[in-house]
């Protein structure tokens, strides 16, 4: 369902719709593309392996792991536009492919008229010239500011989270704990 939404928000040879590209239905794409399919279902599955079958167990579990699926979006987005290919492996594409991506949704949340209409005309385009506008309209509204604010919140949010989860349920904290040192202010 989240690749579809994605693919959806992009359609290969035609302009994205904007009015689609919320930060609704950004997350929307995050929980069922990611969150469900990287993080909940497999500590789910091992935590089922494990013997750990209480279903408040498994509902707090899975209130983390959705949170944690959604950080680790919002890094490979922000990576995909100002991570350092060195360190990434990958240049990123997100702005050429018109893709329902944190930083253009939050660049359009925080854009006035005008900075709006230079995103919406250049995002989408295989062009250098309007990729580079793209990215300067991003410098201008300090993306980058905005996610270090988002990864600092989030990452203190999920902290809380998890000591709440295993003080409440006895589930020990140290896989989540790990997972989230494993993504928190990575580079690739």
């Amino acid at each position: 369902m989240g690749q579809s939404l994605d693919i959806l928000s992009s359609k290969p040879g035609s302009k994205p719709d904007f009015s689609t590209f919320t930060m609704n239905r950004y997350e929307s794409i995050t929980i069922y593309k990611t969150s469900y399919y990287s993080f909940a279902l497999p500590i789910r599955a091992a935590m089922l392996l494990t013997g750990i079958t209480d279903p408040l167990v498994h509902q707090e579990a899975e209130e983390i792991l959705l949170k944690m699926g959604h950080f680790f979006q919002v890094q490979d987005d922000f990576l995909d536009c100002f991570g350092d290919p060195e360190k990434t492996g990958k240049v990123g594409t997100d702005i050429e492919e018109g893709k329902c991506c944190w930083p253009f949704v939050k660049a359009l949340e925080l854009a006035n008229i005008e900075e709006r209409k230079t995103l919406e005309d250049n995002y989408g385009l295989k062009d250098e010239k309007a990729v580079a506008q793209v990215k300067k309209i991003y410098n201008k509204l300090d993306l980058v500011g905005e996610y270090e604010k988002y990864e600092k919140e989030t990452f203190e949010e999920l902290k809380k989270c998890i000591e709440k989860t295993s003080k409440s349920t006895k589930l020990p904290p140290k896989i989540f704990l790990y997972l989230l040192g494993s993504i928190f202010k990575r580079q690739s």
